[in-house]
């Protein structure tokens, strides 16, 4: 696999040298070091251990019932809801649903507030667009496609909770040349996703098991399981193209999701590139890295009081063409 938990840093550190940019020395998928100084005053310490040991413990234990609580109510509401016949009716109660769950879990981890704002590639497609009154974050359809790197489960809960999407899981293991042209002739590697539910994403984001394509229940062609859940305005479609989650500090090569028969005619507007960002802080590791276990990383995380997350979402006119 792509991502992986160990309880030794060392162990990991060797396993993942190979992806490590030896230009830049930027790691994906080694946990970041905090920005703050070296040089730690009295007081900040103080603090510190106060919140390690003291205030920490009993607000993540708060947090963290609060969380096991509204994500079981968020999962018993969805039963009857995800079974309505009328669409309509069906995604305004979703929806009323993931607002108030999701927005609700992320406020327990301490995202309080999350930003997020337009990015432009140029500053003269920013002008352009602010001339032409188009620099607003454009609104995301049912049958729409939403991109977006991948580093913790933290953004899960902010994708159900801006836009109750259906997730779809990107393989990051394949056969050989032969076997994969038997299981996908028309495909090769790449060009099918493998539909997850809400769970299914938090098991895949934490867990270091590989996302086999050969021993996947189910496995759909891209462009057959978009067309379904267009036509059943079951969307939008999250993908994560990396396969696997890091550190936020550089892109993972995608996995060629769109490289299948009929991508040629999916519309750039209805696609939409979401990039997530976490505060460079150990004391408040938005961040799932190696060496994190789930269980661990959640209760740090519930220690702080606030953390911080934005989201930034690329302009349209920036998005280029989908090429198979």
């Amino acid at each position: 696999p792509l991502c992986a938990s160990s309880s030794s840093q060392n162990h990991d550190m060797e396993k993942y040298n190979k992806w490590r940019d030896l230009v830049t020395g930027i790691h994906p998928f080694l946990p970041m070091k905090g920005s703050g100084s070296e040089h730690v005053s009295v007081i900040s310490a103080i603090g510190s251990l106060f919140r390690s040991f003291v205030f920490g413990p009993f607000l993540s234990l708060f947090r963290l019932v609060m969380i096991s609580i509204i994500f079981g109510v968020m999962t018993v509401a969805h039963v009857p809801v995800d079974i309505i016949p009328v669409w309509f009716a069906r995604r305004f109660l979703a929806r009323t649903i993931d607002v108030i769950c999701a927005r609700s879990i992320l406020f327990l981890m301490g995202y309080w507030y999350i930003p997020s704002r337009l990015s432009f590639l140029s500053k003269q497609q920013q002008k352009i667009a602010e001339q032409k009154n188009e620099a607003a974050i454009p609104s995301v359809g049912t049958s729409d496609i939403i991109i977006a790197n991948h580093c913790s489960y933290v953004e899960i809960f902010y994708l159900v909770y801006k836009y109750s999407p259906t997730f779809v899981s990107v393989p990051n293991m394949w056969p050989d040349d032969a076997l994969s042209s038997t299981l996908f002739p028309h495909h090769g590697a790449g060009g099918v996703v493998i539909p997850r539910t809400l769970w299914g994403m938090l098991v895949d984001a934490t867990s270091d098991a590989p996302r086999d394509v050969a021993a996947a229940t189910t496995v759909v062609s891209s462009h057959e399981f978009f067309e379904r859940v267009q036509k059943n305005h079951a969307g939008p479609v999250v993908i994560f193209p990396e396969g696997a989650t890091s550190n936020g500090r550089t892109l993972l090569e995608p996995v060629p999701v769109f490289s299948c028969q009929g991508m040629q005619t999916l519309d750039t507007k209805r696609v939409h590139v979401l990039g997530f960002k976490y505060d460079n802080d150990t004391r408040t590791p938005g961040v799932f890295s190696v060496g994190s276990g789930v269980l661990p990383h959640l209760y740090q995380l519930c220690t702080s009081l606030s953390n911080s997350l934005s989201v930034s979402v690329l302009a349209p006119t920036d998005i280029p063409p989908i090429s198979p």
